[in-house]
């Protein structure tokens, strides 16, 4: 894996063992990275580059202050250079425009982690419109719930939200881009509160945020080395399940650790630019095969929306 980064300090608190570095310039970098690593790295920045040997992952990108969206990057680059290779990650300690689901904005906090990541499958993947959402969701709670320690175990709330003890730690994002049948690449965007908690206004869909050290043993290995680490390991195994033809094993999983089955909950409508509204309310009974939900009150399946868990319920 060949590594770039603007700032060796923060990447070695990634990193075990930290690298050799090496001083080089934007006209060194790998030639299909050159102008994703322009975009990221704020000019004239002063770049570091190593190698330390992993079997997937390809390149990592880290950047101390990410000018935007690193996610957003990935997607634009692989629109304008079908030639940009999968097995990249990316990873900010903060930085300026990152965001959720739909644009939501996300609080880029140092001692969290935001990490993008770029696949590219090159083949026809069942259910890949909701597949990478779920492939993200699943890997951040097996990441969570492998934490030596951990007081309460990760939940998943509909659609892309990681909870724990009923607060929100960690959100997801997936966009895929596909020409016939194939699905051509995968862009991931994942943001875990790990050392530090955002203060947040009063919100019905997010009720409280929570960093996962709230949650860690005073003796586990809880920091963003350990997750960052943990992460990517457990993310790389299973993207192979996904190209493998396993998705309903990851469905699976989702469904059994849904913060959401089984409890009164109203559904509400999400535009870009107008306030939501409620449009249904019940008791979750299911989640289907593309990640509709189903009320006991009704067989017309939820397929989009934002929800709110009931008085009682959260």
């Amino acid at each position: 894996m060949k590594i770039y980064t603007d700032d060796p300090a923060f990447a070695e608190s990634l990193l075990d063992p930290a690298p050799a570095w090496r001083v080089v310039s934007l006209p060194d970098v790998d030639p299909p990275l050159r102008f994703l690593a322009s975009q990221l790295f704020p000019a004239p920045a002063a770049l570091k580059s190593a190698f330390l040997p992993r079997r997937f992952w390809k390149y990592l990108l880290i950047v101390k202050q990410a000018p935007r969206s690193q996610f957003d990057l990935l997607v634009e680059c692989a629109r304008a250079n079908p030639l940009l290779p999968g097995g990249i990650l990316c990873i900010a300690d903060t930085g300026d425009k990152l965001h959720g689901f739909r644009n939501r904005p996300w609080q880029s906090l140092s001692g969290n982690l935001h990490l993008s990541a770029f696949l590219t499958p090159g083949r026809e993947i069942p259910h890949f419109q909701v597949g990478f959402i779920v492939l993200a969701a699943v890997s951040v709670l097996e990441t969570l719930n492998s934490l030596p320690g951990l007081k309460h175990p990760a939940s998943i709330k509909w659609v892309n939200d990681i909870l724990l003890g009923g607060a929100k730690v960690s959100g997801v994002l997936a966009h895929t881009l596909t020409q016939g049948k194939t699905v051509t690449a995968a862009a991931l965007g994942i943001g875990i509160n790990v050392e530090t908690t955002p203060a947040l206004p009063p919100d019905p869909f997010v009720l409280q945020a929570a960093s996962l050290r709230d949650f860690a043993a005073p003796t586990s290995p809880c920091s963003r080395k350990w997750v960052f680490t943990r992460l990517t390991g457990i993310l790389r195994t299973n993207y192979r399940r996904l190209l493998a033809g396993e998705y309903r094993h990851l469905l699976e999983v989702y469904r059994q650790h849904s913060a959401v089955i089984g409890r009164e909950a109203a559904i509400y409508s999400d535009p870009m630019d107008a306030a939501p509204q409620e449009i249904r309310r019940g008791k979750i009974r299911a989640i289907g095969e593309n990640l509709e939900l189903f009320l006991e009150n009704s067989e017309v399946p939820v397929t989009r929306g934002r929800l709110a868990f009931l008085p009682g319920e959260a």
